[in-house]
């Protein structure tokens, strides 16, 4: 006989059975992301500072307190991504800028996690699918990549709006356009370049995604032809709300757009293309100029593009991996645009380094890898489905395997107590040991309003001592009008004194003798050298006098400056 049971009861048992259903996801989620932002940090975890947090969390801290480095010519230069300093600012100053790094690396790592997280689930991916995904894009961004472009290293603006970019890849392969569009604006807000390509390549998804909906179909493995139709949406705001969410992104974009476009405000035309040329052919080419690109880099590219397509012609091609093959596809057309431009430079130099400075390969670094993590991991995943080879065991066996593998050829570089110092990679350019030594006596030993000439290679001067610096090779300003007077600056320092190109410099001041540092501090008003101690030694004993040692180690010397503040300024080559 069957028993009625009170409606009331019947809700909260299902109420319940909900609540535990939804804990139960939440706690898969957070495993994924968990595990996914440890890869991260195991490839991530270089010593602080990196590449470009030196120049990053400077200008943040100096923005926060502009009385630290004040006067420094870098930090004095217009700012190009003022969101990321707003938010970093206050961290900085609170903290070591060391500390400040690595809080900001491991907030990075963590919204990377989320993004590929909720890109890898959109498709269909989960729990070990959604971490081997992971464990590939590691991978696959730091080996793949056409222009050097890196996502997962230091705390910098473009790791938050590669996260952000990373996310509206979910969002397009679900049909939520207008959400994608969305985030790509907070996107452009953190990094102008980064979220402006993405959201080109959201619009691109939407063209085809809606062209594909009129006129196409797509052969899933059964033989069967289905229209790659958007999924309905099933929230209130993809329903009621898309024109709030698009003014919403184009007004989140403008926060990054207008800074950037006001770098060039009141300069000449033929300032911005001098400066432009600058930046492509003599600063960055290697990330610019595709033909200066190392070797095997395009090969390799190439090579993972083609694998890419062959995973996707292959598999179960779905309509949410379809979505999210076009924005790739927009980001492959995207860089070919950039290779006709390339093309072009011979012909017309000016005008091409003018449209070469805004990184056309970008994009489809930052995408590729991603495209080809969920390719492999959704290979893997249907064929744990669809095979008995692939059991469940031996597919969580395999993948643990894998990452096991990732974590011992990433962990080395980690500055773990016990192991061997190992140098951060924004020192390499300089005896790592012996500067941060020299760099530690300066900030407890000089005044705060001191200012230095560094030798060539120093990129961490500024960071490890708050000191001003007449010219930094790695601080290379974002406004024309600066970049001009950098490039200035490094001919003063470095070149020969009839030497126009950057491309060629010496690695001190002092290598060029006594004269040149005392013209160059008088012009600059620097008050100190540091240079090596082999190049001070081999000046003749009269020359010896007009610097007066205050520290040296076995590399680097400490000097102060001794010139004639009555002879004025010296000539000084324009570029």
């Amino acid at each position: 006989m069957k028993h009625n049971t009170h409606p009331l009861i019947d809700a909260r048992e299902q109420w319940t059975r909900r609540n535990v259903s939804v804990r139960k996801g939440f706690a898969l989620w957070g495993m994924e992301v968990v595990a996914t932002a440890i890869l991260f940090a195991m490839a991530g975890a270089w010593p602080a500072p990196d590449t470009n947090e030196a120049h990053y969390l400077a200008k943040a801290k100096h923005l926060s307190d502009p009385q630290w480095g004040e006067g420094d010519f870098f930090l004095e230069t217009p700012d190009a991504h003022r969101l990321f300093f707003l938010v970093m600012g206050p961290v900085c100053q609170r903290v070591p800028l060391e500390t400040a790094a690595w809080i900001g690396r491991v907030a990075g790592w963590g919204v990377l996690a989320i993004a590929v997280v909720h890109a890898a689930r959109s498709v269909g991916l989960m729990s070990w699918g959604v971490i081997l995904a992971g464990a590939m894009y590691s991978l696959a961004v730091r080996h793949t990549t056409v222009s050097g472009e890196w996502v997962i290293g230091g705390c910098e603006a473009k790791v938050f709006a590669w996260a952000l970019v990373l996310w509206a890849v979910g969002d397009v392969a679900r049909g939520q356009f207008s959400r994608a569009w969305l985030v790509g604006g907070a996107a452009t807000a953190f990094h102008v370049l980064v979220g402006g390509w993405g959201m080109v390549g959201i619009i691109f998804g939407w063209i085809c995604t809606r062209a594909f909906r009129i006129k196409e179909s797509v052969a899933i493995n059964d033989g069967a032809h289905h229209p790659i139709e958007p999924e309905q949406p099933s929230i209130f705001w993809e329903q009621y709300l898309p024109p709030v969410f698009l003014f919403c992104g184009a007004a989140f974009a403008a926060v990054g757009v207008l800074p950037a476009l006001a770098l060039s405000a009141g300069t000449e035309a033929s300032e911005r293309m001098a400066a432009a040329t600058i930046q492509v052919v003599e600063r960055l080419p290697h990330h610019l100029l595709i033909s200066t690109f190392a070797d095997g880099m395009v090969a390799r590219h190439v090579l993972a593009w083609l694998l890419w397509m062959g995973l996707i012609w292959s598999g179960q091609r779905t309509a949410a991996m379809c979505r999210m093959s076009t924005i790739l596809f927009g980001s492959m057309l995207i860089a070919i645009a950039g290779v006709a431009v390339t093309a072009c430079e011979p012909i017309f130099p000016g005008p091409s380094h003018a449209v070469l400075r805004i990184y056309w390969y970008r994009l489809a670094d930052g995408l590729l890898p991603l495209g080809l993590a969920i390719g492999v991991a959704s290979a893997f995943w249907q064929s744990k489905h669809n095979t008995v080879f692939f059991s469940t065991l031996g597919f969580r066996c395999m993948i643990t395997a894998l990452l096991v593998i990732d974590m011992i050829l990433q962990v080395p570089h980690w500055p773990i107590p016990g192991r061997s110092a190992v140098a951060c990679r924004a020192d390499r350019h300089v005896s790592a040991d012996a500067w941060v030594d020299v760099c530690r006596w300066v900030a407890l030993n000089t005044p705060e309003n001191a200012c230095f000439l560094t030798p060539r290679g120093a990129a961490t001067f500024l960071f490890r001592t708050s000191r001003k610096e007449v010219v930094s090779w790695k601080n290379m300003p974002q406004d024309p009008k600066s970049i001009l007077q950098w490039k200035r600056r490094l001919l003063d320092c470095f070149a020969e004194s009839h030497g126009n190109s950057i491309r060629s410099l010496e690695s001190s001041t002092l290598s060029f003798g006594i004269d040149r540092v005392t013209s160059v501090a008088a012009r600059y008003g620097a008050d100190h050298l540091i240079a090596p101690v082999a190049t001070f030694d081999a000046l003749t004993k009269e020359s010896r006098s007009s610097l007066s040692l205050l520290y040296s180690n076995s590399v680097y010397g400490v000097y102060h400056i001794g010139f004639d503040q009555s002879a004025g300024d010296p000539e000084i080559r324009t570029p």
